[in-house]
């Protein structure tokens, strides 16, 4: 699974990436990749703080590469720069089975869907 997000010290962000750890540790087949333009040290703080164990972190902080290849990127306004919060499951052979892009940033992804997805 990857989740993209804008930035872990935002509270949306924060809820998201606690309850797919959680998520993570009832589903132990699964691997779940968090990106966001946060820095690395930023994400190392977080990661400590909640004791985030099940999930891995990259940054497109030096990069915007990632989110202008992926339509993740936010083009205008005061998030510039950062990306959009979307969530991507693939199976073993990187085939999508299920994406959301969330339409309002402050919002969580739809984790019934996904978790529905999980238990095919």
């Amino acid at each position: 699974m990857i989740y993209i997000f804008p930035s872990i010290d935002t509270p949306a962000c924060a809820t998201s990436i606690k309850k797919l750890d959680t998520i993570a540790s009832v589903q132990k087949e699964i691997a779940i990749l968090c990106i966001s333009a946060d820095l690395p040290f930023a994400q190392a703080r977080f990661i400590k703080e909640e004791k985030i164990s099940k999930l891995k972190f990259l940054s497109s902080y030096q990069s915007s590469k990632f989110g202008i290849d992926n339509g993740v990127l936010i083009s205008e306004g005061p998030l510039k720069g950062l990306l959009t919060r979307s969530i991507i499951l693939l199976d073993s052979e990187n085939n999508i089975l299920h994406s959301q892009l969330v339409t309002d940033i402050t919002e969580e992804p739809d984790y019934d869907s996904l978790i529905d997805k999980l238990e095919f």
